[in-house]
């Protein structure tokens, strides 16, 4: 797979340049590591049923679009705003493509039947919203698809690694050893592995923080979902759900390439096709930014953490947009090259302690089942880490990490406006 794992961190970060590939070759390692520790401790697990947990592993991010969660992004935000068109006549999320490309492209088909794979449980097993609900028989599903999973383990210590910061350095021997199952197919970690699970909990905090979440990254990224919807609406993507059907399918389509590559290298390709062509300076300059690394300018910053039911920054974001019509654009600054950032709200685990399940995975998403487990001695069933009180989770699952930017793409010969810029908004909005 040529999509990148991180779309374009590797522009903060040079050395965080690996593709998803070999991540999903990271998971499906890990998972068998789980798996055979689950079998020494004596679990009934046979080999096939083994190899069908890899499978699932090494195949669950096949849906994945070009630069990963940024062109998945485009996708939607473009579906979205077709007011002639309904969202359903498009493809978007990564999920039900990956299943589609599981049960249909003639490739993975013909893999997945020489060694007599179930089809129908790798995509229970990966989950998603057009997949049956997974059954008794796949009770070890939540090493594939939940807050304590192998996807997260490998993808927290492959970007430590890679980007050569200590965020995301957790101690994976000591959690797989600390692995148990409850007889109704419950996977958790004993009392002892707590302050390991806690600490994994909070690398991922930081990781997106400090990693996932820089300002470099997320300046470019926002140029180039920008770029990938111009691409689309010029006609030179297709999104729509027969096209990518026939990708999947290995047919001919409006894309001119099959899934496998429909990728980073191919969209790029498109970028600069696209900057040598467009008659429109604004989007033109856009290209010119992400080829040559012209970094768009922070403007403004807000963080806070905050309780769930608090302050997102939604109100302050409206009043920014506001007050850059007003002084970005008299400067002569088109608002197509501001960006308002209300970054999505970073949170310790999905299922904050105080509100319901159901709230916050709709759907056939089961929360609960989700959820990281630990098993308190001296009690019959795990608990949920975010319902221990000797648990910093617990402490910490009802706030969320806020954060809102304003980014301006200036050329060379308006640098000079920064400053003035920066000025003259912090006088009207000085409250962080």
């Amino acid at each position: 797979m040529g999509v990148s794992q991180l779309g374009l961190t590797h522009y903060a970060f040079p050395g965080v340049k690996f593709s998803r590939f070999i991540h999903s070759i990271g998971t499906c390692h890990i998972v068998g590591r789980i798996l055979e520790r689950l079998k020494k401790s004596g679990e009934d697990i046979d080999d096939p049923t083994i190899q069908e947990y890899r499978m699932a592993a090494l195949l669950h991010d096949i849906g994945h679009f070009p630069f990963s969660h940024t062109g998945e992004h485009a996708a939607e935000s473009y579906a979205m705003s077709q007011e002639d068109t309904p969202p359903e006549h498009f493809t978007f999320r990564h999920e039900d493509i990956g299943v589609d490309i599981i049960r249909h492209n003639p490739q993975i088909q013909g893999l997945l039947s020489d060694e007599n794979i179930d089809v129908d449980r790798i995509v229970r097993l990966i989950g998603g919203a057009a997949v049956p609900e997974a059954g008794p028989e796949d009770k070890y599903r939540n090493i594939v698809n939940s807050d304590f999973d192998a996807d997260r383990l490998d993808y927290l210590l492959r970007v430590a690694h890679y980007s050569g910061l200590p965020y995301g350095v957790v101690d994976l021997d000591y959690l797989i050893e600390q692995i148990e199952i409850h007889p109704k197919g419950m996977v958790y970690l004993r009392e002892k592995a707590l302050g390991a699970a806690d600490h994994f909990l909070l690398s991922r905090f930081f990781q997106y923080r400090q990693i996932i979440h820089n300002k470099t990254s997320k300046a470019f990224e926002w140029l180039l979902e920008d770029l990938i919807i111009a691409l689309v609406k010029k006609g030179k993507i297709d999104l729509k759900k027969n096209t990518i059907d026939k990708m999947i399918r290995c047919k001919g389509n409006g894309n001119k390439v099959f899934w496998e590559g429909f990728n980073d290298h191919h969209v790029m390709q498109l970028i600069k096709q696209f900057h040598a062509k467009e008659k429109d300076e604004d989007l033109k300059f856009k290209a010119e930014a992400i080829i040559n690394r012209i970094e768009p300018i922070l403007i403004v910053r807000y963080e806070r953490i905050a309780q769930h039911d608090g302050e997102d920054y939604s109100d302050k974001a409206r009043l920014l947009r506001v007050l850059c019509d007003e002084i970005v654009t008299k400067k002569g600054i088109p608002m197509e090259r501001c960006k308002i950032d209300n970054i999505s709200p970073l949170k310790i685990t999905s299922i904050p302690r105080s509100r319901p399940w159901s709230h916050f995975h709709p759907h056939k998403d089961n929360a609960e089942e989700k959820a990281l487990y630990i098993k308190i001695d001296g009690k019959e069933s795990p608990t949920p880490i975010n319902l221990i009180k000797q648990s910093l989770t617990k402490q910490l699952s009802d706030n969320i990490h806020a954060s809102l930017r304003l980014y301006v793409l200036l050329k060379k010969e308006e640098s000079d406006l920064e400053d003035e810029i920066r000025k003259e908004i912090l006088e009207k909005l000085p409250q962080a």
